[in-house]
């Protein structure tokens, strides 16, 4: 087999990336836009030592699960994975990998059996980030193109709130008005650099401009820029200057300051508000954010007597939450901005039974020496946890363990780890990236014999 051959072969499944797996006497094809049960004419893209990547020049059949993309920009942009896949067949696949992967890195005995999906799975984001470019002297914004720094023009997204892709197309149409130019990757030189929009479940919005060169002639025109923009939009709030003049692929810079309204929106989850900045995690599907909490506080099983530790709090989502149901809430953090947010949250909502501290998990968790611990909450980034943090949780023996997770790979490394102190009672997947191969997990751990 040799690149630019076109071969005739049959999908047998589909990887964690969403791409069809074919192969050619044992050896494993990549291929975009096939689904199990295909077989196509397939051209040889690129060859790796142990894999290598096809392209289909011609579908030969098409399986009862395939649905024609909404979108036009499909089999381009990078956003999606699954369109080509109706949605039941979307759910069934994530189960089908979680299973997978729980046995293929965890060696794990469980059998995954639910997952939460969407009524409606599209224009679900409240969080999109463009980066901007030019053509033909205009500036543009839209998304990469797979693996690539091209940039499609944006149209229409289907997975982000149509009212984001108009402002998106307004902050492009003003700026091409007031001549303000776009940052250039390759000579290092321009001015705007990305647009991120923020959405809240109130319809309220937050435009973040993030800029590279920031000369008074172009900060001036930015104060236009967002002038023009709070007129014609009423629903925009918040407009932020975020100036990034690192040469990197970073989005945003420490550098900022509010142009209009205030440097936050207020979001609300599950009866409870928190203030959103334009650095502040905040997961990205509101509606599937209040059922994998849910979900959470359900395993969590919290009585008003518990001591809970949240470990990777963030700005305290899950803390506050916990701490309706518990005697006492503690949330550990690294980044002491996300720590400070938290500590505003715990006020705005007038929770006195939480306390927020900056640290590392593994050794913030030891110095816990006379409070006994009755649940612990992690929530950690795709890295998943350090190993110096689970023996630390193994070490104090605490009975109840929640692991919410958006890495189903990291997550089934440290259930193995985690195996020989824990029992996993239950596990549920949420769908919280439509059309998309990823997913969120929460699983519900018991110390053994405990």
């Amino acid at each position: 087999m040799e690149v630019n051959d076109i071969i005739k072969l049959k999908c047998i499944d589909i990887n964690h990336e969403g791409l069809g797996v074919v192969k050619k006497d044992d050896f494993p094809l990549f291929v975009p836009n096939l689904l199990v049960g295909e077989t196509a004419e397939i051209k040889v893209v690129d060859l790796k030592k142990n894999y290598g990547i096809g392209k289909v020049v011609n579908h030969c059949d098409f399986s009862e699960n395939r649905v024609n993309p909404i979108c036009s920009n499909f089999s381009e942009c990078g956003g999606c994975d699954l369109m080509h896949m109706n949605y039941q067949s979307q759910l069934a696949f994530k189960l089908q990998m979680g299973n997978a992967t729980f046995k293929r890195i965890g060696h794990l005995d469980f059998k995954i059996k639910n997952i939460i999906g969407m009524d409606k799975p599209y224009n679900y984001r409240n969080k999109v980030q463009m980066p901007i470019g030019r053509e033909k002297g205009k500036m543009i914004t839209g998304f990469y193109k797979k693996k690539s720094h091209d940039i499609i023009k944006l149209d229409k997204c289907y997975i982000q709130p149509d009212e984001s892709t108009e402002i998106a197309k307004l902050v492009k149409n003003i700026c091409n008005d007031l001549l303000i130019s776009s940052y250039d990757e390759k000579n290092r030189e321009g001015c705007l650099r990305h647009v991120i929009i923020r959405k809240t479940f109130d319809n309220e919005y937050m435009v973040v401009l993030v800029i590279f060169d920031d000369h008074k002639d172009n900060l001036i025109k930015l104060n236009e820029l967002s002038h023009r923009i709070i007129q014609r939009n009423k629903n925009i709030k918040s407009i932020i200057l975020n100036i990034n003049k690192k040469v990197n692929n970073t989005i945003l810079g420490l550098e900022y300051k509010a142009l209009a309204g205030n440097d936050y929106l207020i979001e609300k989850i599950l009866g409870l508000k928190f203030y959103m900045s334009h650095r502040a995690f905040f997961q990205i599907n509101l509606k599937q954010t209040e059922k994998l909490y849910e979900k959470a506080l359900e395993y969590a099983n919290i009585s008003e007597n518990d001591v809970v530790l949240d470990c990777y709090c963030g700005v305290g989502t899950i803390s506050l939450l916990a701490a309706q149901k518990a005697k006492k809430v503690y949330g550990i953090e690294i980044v002491p901005e996300a720590i400070n947010d938290a500590i505003k949250n715990s006020k705005l909502n007038n929770i006195n039974n939480a306390e927020f501290i900056v640290g590392k998990a593994e050794e913030e968790i030891l110095k816990f020496k006379d409070k006994l611990i009755d649940v612990i909450i992690v929530d950690p980034p795709r890295k998943g946890l350090d190993i110096n943090v689970i023996e630390t949780i193994k070490k104090k023996q605490i009975n109840k363990m929640v692991y919410v997770s958006c890495d189903i790979a990291t997550l089934a490394r440290d259930l193995s780890i985690l195996s020989d102190s824990y029992n996993i009672i239950d596990v549920t997947l949420v769908d919280m990236f439509p059309q998309t191969a990823d997913v969120e997990t929460v699983c519900c751990l018991q110390r053994k014999n405990s």
